[in-house]
């Protein structure tokens, strides 16, 4: 079957992208816990040659240069959590927000003081009056109907 010239470029992509190894979690997991077991278990040090660490990590699957790659990625005192449930870290990925939060407050705060002749503002209009000039329309429609707030047509 013959492709586009975009379709055989991606193809060709995925075909790098997939002969590339990655280090699958499982795998680190196992190494990092293997490693924690070894200082467990031997403080000073392993009685034997044949109790070593990298022996260990052999038996799991794991070369040397993997081991030591993970261990330095596990920096003292980092949890096991992914940056999507850290509490501490924002987020670095996405695009920024049009709609800051306190620019989101005082829409509603616009809406909440207005009386019925200004509640039938557009959302242009609106937009106008919180100050956010270079924000579409259809943005500020979304982020308001996320707060419950739907443009009424009278009869």
């Amino acid at each position: 079957m013959q492709g586009t010239r975009s379709q055989a470029r991606i193809s060709k992509q995925k075909a790098q992208n997939a002969s590339h190894s990655h280090l699958i979690t499982p795998q680190k997991a196992r190494i990092l816990q293997a490693y924690e077991d070894h200082k467990e278990a031997y403080p000073h040090g392993p009685p034997s040659s044949n109790q070593t660490l990298i022996q260990k990590i052999k038996n799991i699957g794991a070369s040397k240069t993997t081991f030591y790659r993970t261990i330095r990625s596990k920096l003292p005192g980092d949890d096991d959590r992914t940056i999507h449930n850290r509490a501490d870290v924002t987020e670095p990925r996405g695009r920024p927000l049009a709609i800051s939060p306190t620019q989101i407050e005082r829409m509603e705060r616009i809406l909440m003081d207005a009386d019925v002749e200004t509640r039938s503002m557009t959302w242009e209009v609106l937009g106008h009056e919180a100050g956010l000039n270079h924000v579409s329309i259809f943005t500020i429609r979304r982020i308001m109907d996320l707060l419950d707030y739907f443009k009424c047509v009278a009869y």
